[in-house]
């Protein structure tokens, strides 16, 4: 493994570490079934932005979806559910149905799939690994 996806993988494990202390301190008052479906969603927002960030090539001209570099697309989505689904974790236990918590967020993530499932399949958009030269 290379230095840089090292440094990644640390820089990742801190923000998800800083991130779960976070949402653990602030939020004391018992977990129902809202707090665990919008973690859920926070938890699989992070693991599509390790995917993405480790596998996939922005610097290629096919990486790119709907205009956009597939690592930007992948910190849009990101940023879009850490939001969402920190919001709907914190408003757990005011009584709302669980269609009004989870659709948005699905919507969010089948959306999101939509356009970064052909993204990740297409070979041209896997990073380079450099070879070594037997001598």
């Amino acid at each position: 493994m290379d230095r840089k996806k090292v440094q990644l993988a640390l820089v990742l494990a801190v923000l998800f570490g800083a991130y779960l202390t976070v949402v653990f301190l602030l939020k004391q008052n018992g977990y129902g079934k809202q707090f665990w479906v919008s973690f859920g969603f926070v938890v699989f927002a992070f693991l599509v932005l390790a995917i993405g960030l480790f596998f996939v090539s922005s610097k290629s001209k096919s990486g790119q979806v709907v205009g956009l570099p597939v690592d930007s697309l992948v910190w849009f989505y990101f940023a879009a559910e850490i939001l969402l689904g920190t919001i709907f974790m914190f408003f757990d236990g005011h009584g709302w149905a669980f269609i009004a918590y989870f659709l948005p967020q699905f919507v969010l993530v089948v959306l999101f799939l939509l356009v970064f499932i052909p993204a990740i399949m297409s070979p041209s958009n896997y990073k380079d690994e450099p070879k070594k030269d037997k001598e």
